[in-house]
């Protein structure tokens, strides 16, 4: 460790999923750090309580003085918030001047994502959709803190799986989650979302052909396999794919190809197009049911030129 390191902690306590505790070593058997609500500073061993010290890599960071400098200029702060201004918040906006925190990312990703489902405005129940939601959100937190029990026993391992799920463009481990408890009209849902997201059209919620061109295919082959993998090889793009090209589809549209396709993933009932909250959202859909996302519709052709 130096002056000026972000380092952390990784901390477990009862009734409380596990979490890091972060802080900037002052590189005098000092840090710098959130404790109590406060940023002070305290000894390098009130900091860690006996636990071993990690540090955090970055590729990009401001010098040792600037960091201090940031460090001490916030002494005294007591504006801790959990979500939006914690102690690795603190920590990487000393390093580099601008706030982030990886272990809360993943609530705001899936909270951003309720808040974009509650726009639709057919959505009639509304009471219904909000108790749904924190269920997934009990679900989601339980599952965090089960990977972060793993993790702290096998660290390496685990932060290379999770790193597979993870992109400049979207953190695909809500996805992961969603389809891992069969929730999967969310997880149908969220991946329309998510290919919006990356294409920054979650306002518009449509793509356009240039999107589906530029959509990038280390993101469609991670959704992709997600829904592969949980749902025993029955949905997936690659599955669609399949299909699709078995009924003589090519990149192109055509409608009659098209209209048949529909019918043999179960988006059709005696020729005629079945509304979303009447697909079959559970594993003893047809084959190739999902993703179906609502919003892509035909433009599914595009996406599966890319698989």
């Amino acid at each position: 460790m130096a002056r000026g390191d972000h380092i952390y902690v990784h901390c477990n306590l009862v009734g409380i999923p596990s979490y890091t505790h972060h802080g900037i070593d002052c590189g005098d058997e000092t840090v710098i750090h959130y404790s109590e609500g406060i940023i002070c500073r305290t000894t390098i061993q009130q900091f860690s309580q006996g636990k071993e010290i990690c540090r955090s890599p970055y590729e990009y960071c401001d010098s040792p003085n600037l960091v201090m400098i940031r460090a001490e200029s916030r002494l005294g702060e007591c504006n801790y918030d959990l979500i939006f201004n914690n102690c690795e918040h603190f920590a990487t906006w000393c390093k580099t001047g601008h706030e982030e925190s990886k272990q809360v990312k993943p609530l705001l990703d899936v909270l951003d994502f309720f808040k974009w489902r509650m726009e639709f405005k057919e959505r009639q129940s509304y009471q219904n959709l909000i108790d749904r939601q924190n269920d997934i959100l009990r679900k989601i937190n339980h599952e965090f803190k089960q990977n972060n029990l793993r993790q702290t026993k096998e660290m390496v391992p685990q932060m290379l799986q999770e790193n597979t799920l993870v992109t400049n463009n979207f953190d695909y481990r809500i996805l992961e989650i969603l389809l891992k408890e069969g929730c999967w009209q969310e997880a149908d849902e969220l991946t329309a979302y998510a290919m919006l997201k990356v294409l920054n059209r979650d306002y518009e919620r449509y793509f356009r052909l240039i999107d589906i061109a530029n959509f990038p295919r280390e993101d469609l082959l991670i959704i992709d396999k997600l829904w592969l993998e949980y749902s025993r090889n029955l949905f997936g793009f690659s599955v669609q794919k399949k299909i699709y090209q078995s009924l003589g589809g090519i990149q192109d549209y055509q409608y009659e190809i098209w209209e048949n396709f529909s019918n043999k993933v179960g988006w059709r009932m005696n020729d005629i197009p079945l509304l979303y909250e009447q697909l079959c959202f559970g594993i003893n859909a047809p084959k190739g049911h999902f993703p179906h996302g609502k919003k892509i519709g035909f433009e599914v052709i595009g996406f599966l030129a890319i698989i």
